[in-house]
This record gives C-alpha cells, structure tokens and sequence, in this order.
C-alpha cells in the first residue's frame, strides 16, 4: 500500500481523496502497519486537501478512525474523515470549507 500511496500522490496533485474500502478487510492488518503508513503519507500531505475513507462495517470504520486519529498526531495539514456511505463521504469532500 506504501508504494501505491506514493506513486498515486507523485503523479498529479489532488485535494480531495476517496478511499473505497466497503469490499475490503482492515482488520487483519497490523497497527503498526497502519502507524507506517501514516508516517510514510505525511510527505504527500496537503494543506487544505480532505481524504474521505468509505467502510462497509463498523469493525474497519473504527479501524479508519484510528487512522485519523495517527494523522492528527502526525500532524497531517489535511482532513481525514470516515464514513459508512459513498454518499456522505462525496457529500462532506464537494463542501466547501469557509
């Protein structure tokens, strides 16, 4: 995942990320795994930018919000935000923040 990170972020640059995870399984992953990669994506980090991260289960929504949770300790300069819904996720990354 690392690798995918850095060659999505190096190609073209974007402030708004939707990671759709809803046929996926986060649980079978290490925290520490999660930890790296959240140190590892701060460099691709950009003020302003919001990434939407969508889950099919409660189980991997709270495994997202630990994930931002690293991201806010990291000190990431963009949002972080999980969702049960590709709906909602879209809905809070096309609003505008004042």
């Amino acid at each position: 995942m690392l690798a995918a990170l850095s060659e999505y972020f190096s190609n073209e640059t974007t402030l708004k990320t939707l990671y759709d995870s809803t046929a996926g399984d986060w649980s079978q992953v290490s925290t520490a795994y999660y930890e790296r990669m959240i140190r590892s994506g701060k460099a691709y980090a950009r003020k302003g930018a919001k990434v939407a991260m969508v889950f099919s289960n409660k189980i991997d929504f709270g495994i997202g919000r630990m994930l931002e949770s690293f991201a806010e300790l990291e000190g990431y300069e963009n949002q972080h935000a999980c969702f049960l819904s590709l709906e909602a996720a879209q809905d809070w990354l096309s609003q505008t923040d004042r």
